[in-house]
């Protein structure tokens, strides 16, 4: 509840959409306009739930019971926290505004709609409401995250997560209706097609951004063997790597625990079996199986990382053989990553080779199987 969007961000983000629902919010009120009634009922609903909402979750805020804090365990349940909050969502109150306005009038229309029979309104086109009804939904998806997000490990104030997931949906949903409201209006010549023709302007200008993007991203194209294969690279710039994945693909059951070094947060040189061959390892990206798994991730994690140490590390033959029976563990593998973060020099596998079978074996790569 302590964070919130400004506009401008917004509108950088959504604007173009947010003309294009314009326009189609346009094409339906001339279609069929909301009773008065039920508009003055969608607004409430819109920008009074929220209100009530915070102003509940403040007043828990004022209690002091940590246990009920909604406002995202902000410390210290003291007036200046309350008028911090307050402040600082009526200095910036215009995105909050503006989205509960168009949640309200698209529910308006889809609610008017929705009660009358098409026999009786033969004007009003289905297209049309399925479009509303895309608008609606991405809108209350954007809507949604000014008032309430998940908490997780990013921080007490921070709704990245929420904002981040919730977001994607609603730029879909937001861009679906949009574009229809878009094409619709200049179609059909209505006044509304001023709106979509601003919002269509402002859609071919970002596509600049894809246009000059994609061949940066691309190396300008310079590659001999263009390829939709996503561990192409790995081929070529390690080949060794590259046999490996496509051995463990065709010589091990779905359901293998293959062992390699932790995971590293946005390393693509991590992980890399578990990765490109769907085969489950004992330790991925540590820090988004916290986020994934929240309070819990502590008990299920224990003892893990106490395991790669007893293998990679020189532990003791029984401390080696416990932990590989313990967890399950059928395959051991050894590649670069392996060899800088547990210091294993090439031709240190002596210990490997005495209590496990080598089955594959390409430069620097190797890849052990538990016997028995």
């Amino acid at each position: 509840m302590s964070e919130i969007t400004r506009l401008p961000q917004f509108l950088l983000m959504y604007g173009h959409f947010l003309l294009g629902i314009g326009a189609l919010i346009w094409l339906a009120w001339a279609e069929l306009r909301p009773a008065g009634g039920r508009l003055a009922i969608s607004l409430g609903l819109s920008w009074g739930a929220p209100i009530l909402f915070l102003a509940f979750s403040l007043g828990l805020l004022l209690a002091g019971d940590p246990a009920t804090n909604l406002l995202g365990r902000i410390p210290g349940a003291t007036e200046n926290t309350v008028a911090t909050v307050l402040a600082q969502r009526a200095g910036n109150p215009w995105t909050f505004l503006l989205l509960g306005l168009m949640v309200a009038v698209v529910a308006a229309l889809l609610w008017q709609r929705l009660m009358v029979k098409e026999s009786d309104s033969p004007e009003v086109s289905p297209s049309t409401t399925f479009a509303l009804l895309l608008a609606e939904i991405g809108l209350l998806l954007v809507f949604a995250p000014e008032f309430v997000y998940l908490l997780d490990n990013f921080g007490p104030n921070m709704r990245m997560n929420t904002v981040f997931k919730f977001y994607y949906q609603g730029w879909l949903l937001m861009g679906l209706a949009g574009v229809y409201g878009m094409a619709a209006s200049i179609a059909q010549r209505r006044a509304s097609a001023l709106l979509g023709g601003v919002a269509f302007l402002l859609i071919l200008a970002g596509l600049a951004y894809p246009m000059a993007g994609i061949p940066s991203k691309a190396g300008l194209f310079r590659n001999d063997r263009p390829t939709l294969d996503a561990i192409d690279y790995i081929a070529q710039w390690n080949p060794d790597e590259y046999a490996a994945i496509q051995w463990v693909r065709a010589n091990t059951p779905a359901d293998a625990l293959i062992l390699e070094a932790k995971g590293a947060s946005y390393r693509s040189d991590y992980n890399r079996i578990s990765t490109a061959t769907g085969r489950a390892t004992l330790m991925g990206w540590e820090g988004h199986e916290a986020q994934w798994r929240g309070d819990a991730f502590g008990d299920m994690a224990q003892g893990r990382d106490a395991a790669l140490d007893a293998i990679f590390r020189q532990a003791p033959a029984q401390a080696f053989q416990d932990a590989l029976t313990t967890w399950g563990i059928d395959y051991v593998y050894i590649g670069p990553i392996e060899r800088t973060v547990y210091n294993l020099p090439p031709g240190g596998e002596v210990r490997f080779d005495q209590l496990m079978d080598l089955v594959f074996e390409q430069g620097n790569v190797r890849i052990y199987r538990r016997r028995g």
